[in-house]
């Protein structure tokens, strides 16, 4: 089974590539639903990041505020390595878990969308790194769009993470997300599509 892992940054439209690839047909393994599928309440790492962190990241009805975690995560980066060392193992095993599933029920080609997968080293794991690319300027605006902060919130949340121009290195190919949404989906079509193709000529 050949694994593309799809990656990017904090306003570069990678959720957007995901869930075309999805409407394409491709198996996704998502790290961000599976991160929040195991905080949800009563779960283990929702009771070890309320064990860590304490009731302040907890809302009214005792599920995780995710807004105050992201407001500590952006504001102490020790917060982060914290928060990272309590999601990620699990998370991990999660996708290693999906992946096993997916290669038992036959599939030949499937993406691990991971948003941290070069920084935690899962590009070591997989075939090729596909990396979803804008400049600063859009990263911003959509950042503020997206979670309604100002200007300054949303450079520090895209500095709290690698920058999109040293993922590139990585990549096997580039995802330029730099024009319109019809644009994006006539690029990822075309990659997705030479992918099957690439795989059914080595399967041959």
């Amino acid at each position: 089974m050949r694994v593309i892992g799809l990656t990017g940054g904090i306003g570069s439209g990678k959720s957007l590539v995901s869930s075309m690839l999805r409407d394409l047909g491709a198996p996704v393994i998502d790290a961000d639903l599976l991160t929040h599928q195991s905080q949800e309440r009563g779960q283990e790492v929702w009771r070890n990041i309320w064990d860590h962190f304490g009731w302040s990241v907890l809302g009214a009805n005792g599920d995780l505020a995710r807004r105050k975690v992201g407001y500590q995560v952006f504001h102490r980066p020790e917060a982060r390595l914290e928060l990272n060392a309590l999601v990620h193992p699990v998370v991990r095993h999660m996708m290693r878990a999906g992946l096993e599933e997916l290669k038992a029920a036959g599939e030949s080609l499937v993406v691990l969308d991971v948003p941290l997968l070069i920084e935690g080293g899962q590009h070591k794991l997989v075939d090729e790194v596909w990396v979803v690319y804008t400049d600063l300027p859009r990263q911003i605006q959509r950042v503020m769009e997206r979670d309604h902060v100002g200007q300054k919130e949303a450079q520090r949340r895209i500095a709290a993470q690698m920058p999109l121009n040293d993922k590139i290195p990585y990549a096997g190919r580039v995802i330029d997300n730099r024009g319109s949404v019809d644009a994006l989906k006539e690029v990822v079509t075309r990659l997705w599509q030479d992918a099957k193709r690439s795989g059914e000529q080595g399967d041959g």
